[in-house]
């Protein structure tokens, strides 16, 4: 109502009468007459009473009971950490909160539930997941939930998984014949993972110039071949 002034009245546990002073910060009371308690405790607890005046008299509002109750606080104290590994290795990954009651931890892989077997497990009542000689099948994004009368936390992890084999090559270097000039290409191609880097040397130094190129696919080119260019 317009011109209307509100304030607030308080008794405490203690019955003891208290008038709310807003001061802007722990106390708000807005246009509408709603009171704003900022950073509530236990101490803020009791019966409330909204007072309404203006020039023509003033109403009171019923009296209501707040309860103030201290919220259990979710404090991390492990969480899961990303990891690159190849295949045949044993992962761990933890994920552990301190709290009151402490929360329940449940872990998921792509938003899936986690099949549990004897390569996959739960250790220390959920908060520890160990994968022993992980597959490429394993490889996805972890989650551990953490879920509390007062909290929710979600937390991930990627796991990269990679089967690493030793460099092959496919086409090995053969002796050529050029004319002066040309422009010549020796093939190379080699395979492995991770993918083999490939250089060349001649007569066991590396191989400078401008004249020289090695292609992405691990060829090697010469540009205007010259006699300094023969040689193993």
């Amino acid at each position: 109502m317009k011109n209307t002034r509100y304030s607030w009245e308080a008794d405490d546990d203690e019955e003891k009468y208290v008038v709310i002073r807003e001061d802007g910060e722990k106390y708000v009371i807005r246009e509408d007459g709603t009171l704003v308690i900022s950073g509530t405790t236990e101490q803020d607890g009791g019966m409330y009473e909204c007072v309404a005046s203006s020039d023509m008299g003033s109403a009171k509002s019923r009296k209501a009971r707040a309860v103030i109750t201290a919220a259990s606080q979710l404090i991390l104290a492990e969480r899961p950490e990303s990891q690159n590994v190849t295949v045949g290795t044993n992962v761990t990954f933890s994920c552990r909160a301190l709290g009151n009651p402490r929360p329940d931890t449940h872990w998921f892989r792509d938003g899936r539930s986690i099949l549990f077997n004897d390569r996959i497990s739960l250790e220390n009542d959920g908060t520890l997941l160990r994968i022993l000689a992980v597959k490429e099948t394993d490889a996805g994004k972890y989650e551990c939930y953490l879920r509390s009368t007062d909290h929710t936390v979600h937390l991930f992890a990627n796991l990269n998984v990679v089967d690493l084999t030793a460099p092959r090559l496919l086409f090995r270097p053969q002796d050529i014949e050029v004319e002066l000039n040309a422009i010549v290409e020796v093939p190379c191609r080699a395979e492995g993972i991770p993918k083999p880097v490939i250089q060349w040397k001649k007569d066991g130094s590396a191989l400078e110039g401008n004249r020289v190129k090695i292609t992405r696919g691990g060829s090697l080119l010469i540009f205007n071949v010259t006699p300094q260019d023969s040689g193993r």
